[in-house]
């Protein structure tokens, strides 16, 4: 179907596939979905966009949806990428990056898409109220709605200035009328500039008012004074504020902590010299390549949400009786909305010996056991420890 001249000849395999059965289509949609993350990193996004259409048309999902969309948008075909965002949205409502997708194909859109781009992005800002990165897309929205509107305030006072010009002279004042209404400003400026003599002869506001003795009495001694402390010696009182909230923070209003240093050096020691039980022999993290990304731990009406976005990608070897086999694992999207389930590119090096390749996909690839399922452990580990930092 694909000749070998094709950029999609190397994934022939998943894609004239057609399993029967469900779980042969789940398993293909995996592979499709691995692929695809892959290609969608080296900003390859035709072959991306390809593999995540054989998925939608395997086992359809929102996070398909979504994925293509995004391709879509990055090979400038933003009309396409609306519709991949709404049929996202269809089949899951509260799904924030369906509102992200759609928001973004809105703004490749233009002018006159960006109140859906708007929307979007305020719908999806609900179901995710703790994440700073809508406030810049909702501004960049806002932004491109108040130049459009500019453009269109402009033609229409521009068009409607001739008549202004015309109908200027009719509201001038008659010469004579001017020179009485002058004549009646000097008469009575004194009143009119808003100025008065008090008893002791200072000129004051006209709308000065002295207090009696009486009032004055009334009132009393208003003069500042210093507080004492209420604590123990004097000392002042801290205002109470939640748990992990600054000091400062007493109403409890939006705060943000960088936290990506943390997060970076957390997850890599936790990688770090990683082993995972496998039946021919353990599989092991050779060395972190890199975790790059940002975290934040962010504080809104009194609820903490942390945040963490990161590519996560390591070399991996194993030493077996078949032979030694070795290669590198990505994780392109290690972040918060993955819910645990962060999808993997496993590379296998050349030098590999071919008996031990089935093992690589048994012990390296699956997601359920071998080097994945203890990378996942760590994962949740991390997650943990990062929900409960202070």
């Amino acid at each position: 179907m694909f000749s070998e001249h094709t950029p999609f000849s190397e994934h022939g395999d998943v894609l004239n596939a057609a399993p029967s059965d469900e779980p042969g289509k789940k398993a293909l949609v995996e592979e499709l979905k691995s692929r695809a993350r892959g290609a969608f990193a080296a900003k390859n996004y035709p072959v991306a966009e390809k593999l995540y259409s054989k998925g939608i048309e395997t086992l359809p999902d929102a996070m398909l949806y979504a994925n293509r969309s995004a391709a879509r948008a990055g090979l400038g075909r933003h009309a396409a990428a609306l519709d991949d965002a709404e049929e996202a949205l269809k089949l899951l409502p509260t799904y924030p990056k369906g509102y992200w997708r759609k928001g973004v194909a809105c703004l490749g859109l233009g002018a006159s898409h960006a109140a859906d781009a708007l929307a979007a992005f305020q719908a999806g800002e609900k179901l995710e109220p703790g994440n700073a990165a809508w406030k810049g897309q909702i501004a960049k929205a806002s932004a491109l709605i108040g130049a459009g509107g500019g453009g269109a305030s402009d033609s229409a006072q521009g068009g409607g200035g001739g008549a202004a010009a015309a109908a200027a002279p009719a509201r001038q004042a008659p010469a004579a009328d001017a020179d009485v209404e002058a004549a009646a400003k000097k008469e009575d400026s004194s009143h009119l500039r808003g100025y008065k003599k008090t008893a002791d002869g200072r000129t004051t506001t006209y709308f000065n008012r002295d207090l009696s003795e009486h009032e004055r009495a009334l009132i009393g001694d208003i003069a500042p004074k210093k507080l004492e402390g209420a604590g123990q010696g004097g000392s002042p009182v801290a205002p109470a504020v939640a748990e992990g909230v600054s000091s400062w923070n007493v109403a409890g209003t939006w705060e943000e902590r960088d936290a990506s240093a943390w997060c970076s050096e957390r997850i890599t020691a936790l990688l770090s010299g990683l082993v995972a039980d496998a039946p021919p022999g353990p599989v092991r993290i050779a060395k972190v390549q890199e975790v790059t990304g940002d975290a934040s731990i962010t504080f809104s009406r009194g609820k903490r949400r942390s945040l963490f976005e990161f590519s996560v990608k390591a070399d991996w070897e194993a030493q077996w009786p078949c032979g030694l086999a070795k290669g590198t694992i990505h994780f392109p999207d290690m972040s918060y909305d993955c819910m645990g389930e962060y999808e993997a590119v496993v590379t296998v090096d050349s030098s590999t010996a071919p008996a031990a390749r089935p093992l690589v996909d048994s012990f390296v690839k699956a997601e359920d056991r071998g080097l994945r399922a203890a990378m996942n452990a760590k994962f949740a580990q991390f997650v943990e420890e990062f929900n409960s930092k202070q």
